[in-house]
């Protein structure tokens, strides 16, 4: 288990590698120094999933019945809303290390999420395609992005909780 500043010092280590964005990838391997598949490209649920140590693919009989076997945003915003299904909760207030999620909205392909890396100002570390005009997929940003679309913040259960 990993304590939020864990979470963020190897969310921090992603930065300036050079990954691409590419909706589907990175993530599979926790044991990895990056969150990068082989064709050196991933996405937010794949480095979301890495920062936490955990794979994206997940096999888990308390997931799995209700989200299938990817760790994906639409799943943690659904398992943070109804937390009785996985391993997200729903808090009310951005914590260090938390997920800032917001799910796939119509008009949508999908939804987006980060990891909270600094409180006031509250800043972002999330990997995207937009992020990639500065040559990197996966930069610490302001929440912006995250807050056109009426993000939540949520707690993973792979976390130590901060006291």
């Amino acid at each position: 288990m990993l304590t939020p500043q864990e979470v963020v010092a190897r969310a921090r280590s992603a930065i300036g590698l050079h990954i691409s964005y590419k909706i589907g990838t990175g993530g599979m391997n926790p044991a990895y120094l990056s969150p990068a598949s082989k064709e050196h490209s991933c996405d937010c649920s794949g480095f979301y999933a890495w920062a936490h140590k955990v794979s994206r693919k997940i096999e888990h009989p308390r997931y799995t019945p209700y989200f299938g076997e990817w760790l994906y945003t639409d799943a943690i915003y659904r398992d943070a809303k109804d937390p009785h299904f996985g391993f997200f909760i729903e808090i009310p207030k951005p914590a260090l290390g938390c997920a800032i999620v917001f799910p796939k909205r119509e008009g949508m392909k999908y939804g987006h999420v980060g990891i909270v890396s600094q409180l006031n100002p509250l800043l972002v570390i999330h990997c995207s395609h937009g992020n990639w005009a500065d040559g990197d997929a996966i930069l610490e940003t302001g929440p912006d992005v995250f807050r056109r679309f009426s993000a939540i913040f949520a707690w993973c259960e792979v976390v130590k909780k901060a006291v």
